[in-house]
């Protein structure tokens, strides 16, 4: 898709849900991401990994993504919680 920036019109990658589908579970809060984060793997890696190639990818073009490092501080704490025995609570939603 084309969107307008401070330096003019680009394109752009955008992702949509369907709210109502099947395969639609939010919403959810940070601390509910970062639970479902910390333990998801799949077929090409953890969330976890996938959280934090997206994080160093948008670093490595110059976009600084405050949301995505929150995250991705809240998925490490729960990781080495989960590494020393300890889970932390999951978030009510």
């Amino acid at each position: 898709m084309t969107v307008e920036t401070d330096g003019g019109k680009m394109q752009a990658l955008a992702f949509a849900i369907n709210r109502k589908g099947p395969t639609y579970c939010g919403p959810h809060t940070l601390e509910q991401t970062a639970d479902i984060l910390s333990k998801a793997c799949g077929h090409w890696g953890t969330g976890a990994e996938y959280l934090m190639h997206t994080v160093a990818h948008l670093e490595d073009l110059g976009i600084h993504d405050r949301y995505l490092w929150r995250l991705q501080e809240l998925v490490a704490e729960r990781i080495k919680a989960a590494a020393k025995g300890r889970e932390l609570p999951i978030a009510a939603s």
